[in-house]
Formats: structure tokens, C-alpha cells, sequence
């Protein structure tokens, strides 16, 4: 009679405290989701300013504490709105992220700073490429002063990478000789000698180079680096066409998550 009364209860019990782990666990999950999830809602527009008190306008995606951050660069031909989707995927990682507008596009822009009056005042091809080269000479500053201010948002142990696109991967470069950058991903990079010589001085930094066969200046570019880099996590994406930065990001819609999950992978 004892042990009928007994071991029902027992089982009772048992279940009880099993159905109890089950609830924790799953609250658990449930939180950890909704605080990933969450760090694409908390986007902020955010202010930086340079060492020549030039404000710089950008978009930071709030991470989870302890890990990674991003900084994105867009090239020559577009802004930070163009690289909002690979933002948004690293977001939703519980990555940090910074998109910058580079100074003279996007919301970085001043009369005396501006892409679009440079591209409607000049007349030929030299004298905007004078005045892109003049407007540019700001870049190295800027990106150092994005750099600075993800960091500022990151725990010490956790390190920064760079998405590069076009003319910005010279800035990477730039970048990497003078602080740490974990990874670098170079969507259509456009650099000349100079800079080709000052990325292979840099100790092997996992890279990660999207381009298009037809494309020839970023194609060669790419091969050469890959091809030289000696990280074994580096890894070469090639394209059919003649197409190059937003305009490959454009017409393969799944780019950009091949671009996030490589950055992700990288990351603690």
C-alpha cells in the first residue's frame, strides 16, 4: 500500500521539476533570441567628429556586450545606405556595427564637401579626379575617427573588422597600418601600387575578396592579394560580368549574406 501511494507521487514530482527545467531553458532561449533580434532595433544615427571638426554622420547598430564590432566603408559611387542590409544581417548576430557616410556623401556632406557638387561643377575627367583626389585627402582622418568611436563601444578583448567597397579599401589599408583590424572583407577593391605594397607589408589578415571576372581592375587586384595573402581563412568570391561594388551587391541579392556570414565566422 506505501509503495503505490509513494511512487506515484514520486512521479509526480519528477515531472513537475523536468517541466520546470524545460521552461527555464526555453525562457532562456527566448531571451537570448529577443536581445539578438532587438540589436537591429536599437540603430541610432549617430554623430562623429574629426580631428578638423568636420562631423561625420553615420548609423551604429548597438551590439550584445562582449562581442565583435564592424565598421562599413562604401566606395566612391554610393553612401552608407547601400551597405544597410550587411549592417543589418551583422546586427542581428549581436555584432556592433558602424556604417559611415564618408565625407562629401550620404549625410556627410557640407557645401565645401560634397560628391554631388564635384560631380556636377567639373567638366572633364581630370579636374574631377583633382578634386576627388582633394576630398579624399580627408578619408585616412575620417575612418580613423569611425574606427576610434566603435571602439569605444566594444569590451577590451573584442576586436574590430572592416567591409571595405571600391576606392575605400585603400582606407582599410590605411587603417590596418595603424591600428588592430581582425578581418577585412574588399567588395570590388580599387587600390593602386602604392597601396597594393602597403597591404602586403601588413601581417596576414584574414581577407575576404568579392569581385567580377570582367571587372578587370578589381579583379586583378583581388587575384594578386589573394593570391599573396598567406592566412588560411582568406577566401577569393568570383562573379561572372562587368560589375563592381553596389552594382554586384545589387544584382546578387545573396552577396550580402555571403558578406555577413564570413564577417560573423570571423568573429568571436
Amino acid at each position: 500500500m506505501k509503495l503505490s501511494i509513494i511512487f506515484p507521487a514520486l512521479c509526480f514530482i519528477l515531472f513537475s521539476f523536468a517541466s520546470n527545467v524545460s521552461a527555464v531553458q526555453t525562457q532562456s532561449s527566448a531571451n537570448s533570441s529577443t536581445n539578438v533580434s532587438d540589436a537591429v532595433n536599437l540603430m541610432a544615427e549617430v554623430s562623429i567628429t574629426t580631428k578638423d571638426k568636420f562631423t561625420l554622420s553615420a548609423d551604429y547598430f548597438e551590439g550584445l556586450p562582449r562581442s565583435d564590432g564592424f565598421l562599413l566603408l562604401h566606395g566612391c559611387q554610393s553612401d552608407r545606405q547601400s551597405l544597410t542590409p550587411i549592417a543589418k544581417l551583422l546586427a542581428e548576430q549581436g555584432h556592433h556595427v558602424l556604417s559611415l557616410d564618408l565625407r562629401g556623401y550620404g549625410k556627410s556632406t557640407t557645401e565645401q564637401y560634397s560628391h554631388a557638387n564635384i560631380k556636377r561643377d567639373t567638366k572633364d575627367i581630370i579636374n574631377y579626379q583633382q578634386r576627388m583626389a582633394q576630398l579624399m585627402a580627408y578619408w585616412e582622418e575620417d575612418v580613423l575617427a569611425g574606427y576610434e568611436h566603435l571602439a569605444t563601444k566594444l569590451a577590451k578583448e573584442n576586436n574590430i573588422s572592416i567591409l571595405s567597397v571600391g576606392c575605400a579599401a585603400r582606407y582599410a589599408v590605411s587603417t590596418a597600418e595603424q591600428l588592430y583590424v581582425a578581418n577585412m572583407a574588399l567588395l570590388s577593391p580599387d587600390m593602386d601600387y602604392a597601396t597594393k605594397e602597403r597591404y602586403k607589408n601588413l601581417r596576414d589578415i584574414a581577407s575576404f575578396f568579392i569581385s567580377s571576372v570582367h571587372h578587370v581592375e578589381s579583379y586583378q587586384t583581388a587575384k594578386e592579394l589573394f593570391e599573396w595573402n598567406g592566412h588560411d581563412r582568406s577566401t577569393m568570391l568570383l562573379y561572372k560580368g562587368n560589375y563592381a561594388g553596389n552594382q554586384l551587391l545589387r544584382r546578387n541579392k545573396s552577396l550580402a549574406i555571403d558578406i555577413a556570414h564570413w564577417l560573423s565566422e570571423r568573429a568571436k
